[in-house]
């Protein structure tokens, strides 16, 4: 009965012979690249959500209230020229 239960833990386990999740495999395969679908001016709020997973119009707000700091519009820009677009 006991070896039942490893077992099946060791099934519900989803790790391959490396060590590597799935969820590290998914990770891997992300990069962070400016959206050509979901863009208002160079694309970079909606890469960000894309990568994250989360909704670019709250990357957006996050990016508003940093641009009335001071230093978010100078980020803006140096992620518009640095980061890659999708295409």
């Amino acid at each position: 009965m006991k070896s039942d239960i490893c077992e099946s833990n060791f099934n519900n386990d989803r790790s391959d012979v490396t060590g590597t999740s799935e969820r590290e495999e998914m990770m891997s395969d992300r990069k962070l690249r400016r959206s050509t679908v979901d863009r208002m001016l160079c694309g970079v709020c909606g890469g960000v959500g894309e990568f994250f997973g989360i909704d670019a119009t709250i990357i957006r707000l996050i990016w508003a209230v940093s641009g009335v700091m001071g230093y978010g519009i100078v980020a803006y820009i140096l992620a518009a020229i640095i980061i890659p677009s999708d295409i």
